[in-house]
């Protein structure tokens, strides 16, 4: 080091500088270095010449020592502000901001730049100030505020350090919303599991979610079920205020048209979750289908909203909306996510209401179908031993009632193993095992012999029995004795159901795929709930005559259809009869071609 002092000592020397001032390292007499700070200058005569040189020499090993540690121990705080996710926050004693690192600038919203040398009062919510001012260390328990005014729960700790009689304050602060919703979540979500698990009726099952929702979730929650027609229908409709019973109510019980715009709108009804953040007077006015509409929603004060869809297997069950009337409450994904999860609970409990009346209804009907048909069994059973005794007894000549008493067993028989074969076809339709042989058939060629074989019943009810086939009817592939059963089933139906002088037609018609069959009676027609019903199992609607058969023709026939791969639907109107279509293809699909090739026919 000693070039440079003496460089330095030239400089004043020649009188280029009156002193200098250098940090060096010097060498104590045991050889360790020391560093010293040099002040030097040269003391002159009145001629200028240099007549002595006097140094000040002092040890400043220590306070370098210091300085570097101050810089390292500033470096490292630097360091650990910058990338701590947590707000890291410092104030003075008049409570201004003087660090505001990169997490806090996330969390709170502000740029490090627009809150230094702010109060701290920016980043606490108006309702915690004045306590606050009270005990700074109470901001360990309060919420903050970011700059959108949102308030949000946070933990924080804080670390007071006296510096020189100045006392600085540094607040380390998390935001826990996510961590708080969460336990948020899980609570509501226990508790709706408990609460379905409780009922097996479904109606109370969503009454219940609807009421914990409106109570920890909600402001409003509505909920809609699908009713006939795919249409929903408010089942229930809670607030959180019960003040505001009347309201609810009448938000249950307003008709609306679901063809026009409402809050739930189609995309509900399409199986798709609805999230509206923020709703304006101009949403309710869209939505609002008049003005009493219009009325109901204004009392309701909707500010967000979110509408979840429940699914069922085998489809749209209904759907659970929910509202929020304080603006200061916005749904966001997170709760739409908690929308969902209530959803998915509520739906697999509906499916378990509906699955336990649907098992409580099958038992019913099975025994009422097995009295049926021990009725339907003994009648001809009865019959067929009354014959057969008179066709014993001894005659002392022969009886002319024989042949009588012959045909009568045997049309007995026949009754029999109808009703036999008709349950034997369920069976077989429900384990995926019905066959059907393929043949060129013509159209009219089987109407004609469906309708000759049921000519003698409709004569008997004086109903008459039309053919309606047009003449470009295409050639169609089917099992010949199948499609005659379907005709069988349709036009017996058609029988039962129309009034004596009434009329059934059998018609066909040519479509691009195939042939359109109908058969279409004037009899007193059938309901929505009846044209959704028709082709279950065991369902029966009652006929002019009284006598109720099976309910398995229908759900057979379907099945006959189906094993074609053509449909069958229902169109009626009560009072003016009921159509029965089904559409046959003219050619068989690739896979049931290959069936059919080998002989085994085709499995449905």
């Amino acid at each position: 080091d000693l070039r440079a002092g003496l460089e330095l000592g030239e400089r004043v020397h020649r009188g280029e500088a009156a002193r200098y001032q250098i940090e060096k390292r010097y060498l104590r007499k045991d050889g360790t270095p020391v560093t010293i700070s040099v002040n030097g200058s040269i003391v002159r005569d009145r001629q200028g010449r240099p007549l002595h040189y006097i140094a000040q020499i002092e040890d400043i090993t220590e306070r370098i020592h210091a300085q570097e540690a101050l810089r390292f121990s500033e470096a490292k705080f630097s360091g650990i502000v910058s990338i701590s996710a947590d707000a890291i926050i410092s104030i003075d004693e008049a409570e201004k901001i003087t660090v505001f690192n990169t997490g806090a600038e996330k969390i709170f919203g502000y740029s490090r730049d627009e809150v230094l040398g702010a109060p701290l009062d920016l980043l606490i919510p108006r309702s915690a100030e004045q306590g606050r001012r009270h005990d700074v260390s109470r901001l360990a328990s309060i919420c903050g505020r970011r700059k959108t005014g949102e308030e949000f729960p946070a933990e924080a700790s804080i670390s007071s350090l006296q510096v020189g009689g100045t006392r600085l304050l540094t607040i380390v602060l998390r935001d826990v919303t996510e961590r708080e919703q969460l336990e948020h979540e899980q609570k509501i979500l226990a508790e709706v599991g408990v609460a379905l698990g409780a009922t097996l009726d479904y109606e109370q099952t969503l009454a219940r979610v609807a009421g914990i929702a409106a109570r920890d979730f909600a402001d409003w929650c509505i909920v809609e079920l699908v009713e006939p027609g795919d249409r929903l229908q408010r089942l229930k409709v809670v607030s959180a205020d019960p003040a505001k019973a009347d309201v609810a109510e009448r938000l249950q019980t307003i008709r609306l048209d679901r063809e026009r715009p409402h809050l739930t709108t189609t995309r509900v009804t399409a199986g798709q979750a609805l999230l509206v953040t923020r709703l304006t007077e101009a949403d309710l006015e869209a939505a609002a289908q008049g003005p009493d509409h219009l009325q109901v929603l204004r009392a309701v004060e909707p500010a967000s909203m979110m509408s979840v869809p429940l699914v069922l297997r085998d489809g749209l069950a209904g759907s659970l909306t929910f509202i929020s009337s304080k603006p200061s409450r916005l749904y966001g994904p997170n709760d739409l996510r908690l929308a969902k999860a209530l959803a998915e609970r509520a739906s697999l409990a509906l499916e378990n209401a509906r699955l336990y009346r649907s098992a409580l209804e099958a038992t019913g009907l099975r025994d009422h179908v097995l009295g049926f048909v021990a009725h339907d069994l003994r009648n001809p059973l009865s019959a067929i031993s009354l014959h057969a005794a008179a066709l014993g007894a001894k005659r002392p000549q022969a009886d002319r009632r024989t042949p009588r008493h012959r045909e009568a067993i045997e049309r007995a028989a026949r009754r029999m193993n109808r009703l036999i074969q008709d349950l034997l076809d369920v069976a077989v339709l429900e384990a995926g095992r019905l066959n059907v042989e393929r043949v060129p058939l013509a159209p009219f060629e089987i109407v004609a012999e469906a309708v000759e074989v049921q000519h003698a019943l409709a004569a008997a009810s004086s109903i008459a029995l039309r053919v309606d086939v047009a003449l470009d009817v295409p050639e169609i592939l089917g099992d010949r004795d199948r499609l005659l059963q379907v005709f069988e089933n349709l036009i017996g139906n058609a029988l039962k159901f129309t009034d004596t002088g009434g009329q059934v037609t059998v018609g066909a018609a040519r479509r691009e795929s195939g042939a359109l069959f109908w058969v279409a009676d004037t009899g007193r027609g059938m309901t929505r709930e009846e044209q959704v019903r028709a082709f279950e199992h065991f369902w029966q609607a009652s006929a002019r005559s009284g006598h109720l058969g099976a309910g398995l023709g229908l759900p057979i026939t379907k099945g006959i259809v189906e094993a074609h791969g053509g449909r069958i639907w229902v169109e009626s109107t009560p009072g003016r009869g009921s159509t029965f279509f089904f559409l046959i293809p003219s050619s068989a699909p690739l896979d049931a071609r290959a069936a059919t090739a080998d002989g085994r026919g085709v499995r449905a």
